[in-house]
This record gives C-alpha cells, structure tokens and sequence, in this order.
C-alpha cells in the first residue's frame, strides 16, 4: 500500500510536487478556490465565436532564468511562444509618459526625450546598470531607497523608472517597494537580463493559456483534489498528521505546505513557534485584479502602449495595466487588459471579472528565507515549498517543490 502525502495549495509549487511524488505516493492536493492553479488562472472568451485563452496571474516566464519550468513544460509536452516584454510609465496628471518598447519609441516617438526629466532618467539607468554589475558585499543589507540616496540617483530615475518598474515586478506599492533589500533586488534585475542593455532573455507564454499545464498534470497523474477546501488545521498523533475534510478526517504519512506563509502559520499548531518564527519572513500584498475591456488606463498615445503599463494617478496609488493581446499574440478585434488595484478606474459595463491576489513582500534575500527552512523540513514529518522561498515567480516554485520532493524520493 502506498503512504499517503498531503499536499495544502494547487499552485506551481502543489502540483509540480505532487505530478512528481504521484507514482510513488498516494497524493491528496487540498485548494481553497474553486479552481486548480493558483496564480496559474486562465480565462475563456468568447469573441465572434472563436474561443481566446487569457490570463489574469501568470503569464510570462523567460529563457534564461527559468530552465526548470521550461523543463517541466517538455515533460508535460506543453508548448509556448515567444512574447514581447515592453514597458511604459504614465503620469498624467504631469503629462509626462514614455515606453521603453523599442528605440524608435523611445527617441522617435518620445516628445519628452530631449528634456532635463528624461535625461535624467537615462544616465540613472546607465548608473544603476553599471553599480549593479558591480555587486558589491556592501549591498548586503542596505535596503534600495538608502542604496539610492547614498549614489546620490536623481528622483527622475526613482519615479519614473526604477520604482514603477519594481512595483509592477512584485505587485507591491512603492512605499513597500522602498524597504527591499538591495542585494535581493540587484540579483534579480542581473539574473533577468534587466541590467543589459543588449542580450535580454527571450520572454514567452505558454500557448492557449498558462493552465494547460495543470490541465497535463490532472491528464497525467491520479492525484485526487479536493476543491473549495479550506485546511483550517493539522493534529499530529503520534507519526501521523491528521485533517479534517469537511466532516471526515484523513490521517497522511506526511505533509507538504504549498501555501502562502500567512495561510501557514495560521494551520500550524500552537507549538511549531520556530517554524512560524521563520516563515514570518515573508509576507503578504492582497492585490485587486480586473479582466477587462477598458482602454482609458493605457498611455494616451497608443504607440507607447507596452506589455506592462505603469500608471500614477493623483492619489499616489500605483497601477499597473497588462495588453494582454500584445503579451499572449491575441488575433482578435477587442484589446483586453488586466489591470492591478485599478478597480475604481475601470469602466463597470466593461469589466469582464475581478479577482484578488496575494503577493508576497520580501523582507530579506532569498538565500536568507533558504537556509532557515533547511532546519525545519521534515521536522514532524511536514515540508514548506512555495514561490515564496525564492523571488516570488513560477521558477522558485518549481526550484522549492523539488527541493521538498528530493526528500521522499
């Protein structure tokens, strides 16, 4: 008889963990939502009776800095394509907005590339690119906003380049964005390629929508899922963990945390005060997601219209719009956009669906986050895996549900 593994959250990390421990274990996968995936959410419209697959959480990854993704895309036989990764600033109650889509929108088609604003911009981003490449130890644990302030950068380069920028990254304010390590935000943007000039990573999508490889894992495994499924709490008795499904209870050999860090130390038992000591490192943004229809939050002149699309309004929220035609090679006659905390601007007769979203917010590097786990998994039986032990991004999920499978393999 097989041994039973528990598995709390179906996104990247739940079912890469569980397609991978499936021929060996009994695998059970707990979701809360009434839909498989996580951040994995796609979308079916319908236009002129064609159908179109739009996603609203996940959408692009690279070719570079996600090699175990990738890998797990050949062994499901899921196909992507390329994409285009452009991105645009707009604030327009300074009417002040540019794209960095290409060179010709960028000089050609920018009225404000010979200003004292935009130049600024550009030799903070020569400077940043240059201080990044260095990588110095004293970049440590200097948080960026102080990081700035000592390289004495222009407020033109942190308002309307590097802060919209990292804010659209990790779906976090700027006031946030401002208390990120260096060192964890360096490391990223030189991994990225975001620091190169020429020789950028090739950006994709998976094809027809980024749930088709959870539609693969369902195909090509027996793992059973119990959706609508909110795990309040774990007992363990003896060598056993038990929850309580619904109104019958399961006992489980062992147990994988695939959720959110908040989630978790709200199922684990009172006594497990190192574990939550150590996963309190990383917290949570809630963030509003709109589908919709709406044209009026992108740039006003539609050649600046980017993949990502930055907008300060008067209020000092940041939002953040994606084209999803340009972004998923839409051929179809409406534009759809997914918007981030834009609710109140969005015309109501052209909202398709909301969602919300829990980002996370990093408090410390990934390798800090890292090192502590390795001391608690296992302990108990219990394993943590997530996006979050990493940047945040399908990548680190693959790279942790490994991590935890290693284990029980």
């Amino acid at each position: 008889m097989k041994k039973k593994v528990a598995i709390i959250g179906s996104g990247i990390s739940g079912m890469t963990a569980g397609f991978e421990l499936s021929k060996k274990y009994e695998i059970h996968i707990y979701e809360k939502n009434s839909y498989l995936g996580g951040h994995t959410h796609t979308h079916e419209i319908i236009e002129n009776n064609k159908k179109y697959f739009i996603d609203s959480g996940f959408i692009v990854f690279n070719d570079k800095t996600y090699p175990n993704f990738i890998n797990l895309l050949k062994e499901l036989n899921v196909g992507s394509e390329n994409t285009n990764m452009s991105f645009s600033v707009n604030y327009p109650y300074e009417n002040f907005e540019w794209s960095g889509k290409n060179l010709n929108s960028v000089i050609f088609r920018n009225r404000n590339f010979f200003s004292i604003k935009f130049f600024k911009i550009i030799i903070g981003i020569i400077k940043f690119n240059f201080l990044a490449k260095i990588n110095e130890k004293s970049f440590l644990k200097i948080k960026i906003d102080a990081f700035l302030k000592k390289f004495n950068f222009s407020e033109e380069f942190k308002k309307y380049y590097l802060y919209p920028m990292c804010a659209s990254i990790w779906s976090n304010p700027i006031n946030k964005i401002k208390d990120y390590k260096t060192h964890f935000l360096i490391k990223f943007f030189v991994n990225h390629g975001l620091v190169n000039l020429f020789f950028r990573p090739q950006w994709k999508v998976v094809k027809l929508g980024s749930n088709k490889y959870i539609k693969k894992i369902i195909e090509l495994s027996d793992i059973k899922f119990f959706l609508n499924n909110k795990v309040k709490s774990i007992k363990i008795i003896k060598n056993k963990i038990e929850i309580k499904n619904k109104n019958k209870v399961i006992n489980y050999d062992y147990l994988i945390f695939a959720n959110h860090t908040n989630e978790i130390c709200k199922i684990l038992p009172y006594n497990f005060k190192k574990h939550k000591k150590i996963l309190s490192s990383v917290d949570y943004q809630i963030n509003d997601a709109c589908l919709h229809t709406d044209s009026s939050l992108m740039p006003k002149n539609k050649y600046n219209w980017s993949s990502w699309n930055f907008i300060k309004t008067k209020d000092d929220a940041s939002r953040l719009t994606y084209w999803m035609n340009y972004l998923q090679n839409l051929k179809c006659k409406k534009d759809y956009f997914v918007s981030i905390n834009s609710n109140d601007l969005i015309n109501k007769t052209k909202i398709i669906k909301k969602i919300k979203y829990s980002h996370p917010v990093f408090k410390h590097n990934k390798e800090y986050t890292f090192q502590r786990l390795q001391k608690i998994q296992g302990n108990k039986n219990i394993y943590y895996c997530g996006a979050w032990c990493g940047y945040g991004f399908h990548e680190d999920g693959v790279v942790s549900a490994r991590n935890v499978t290693n284990y029980l393999l």
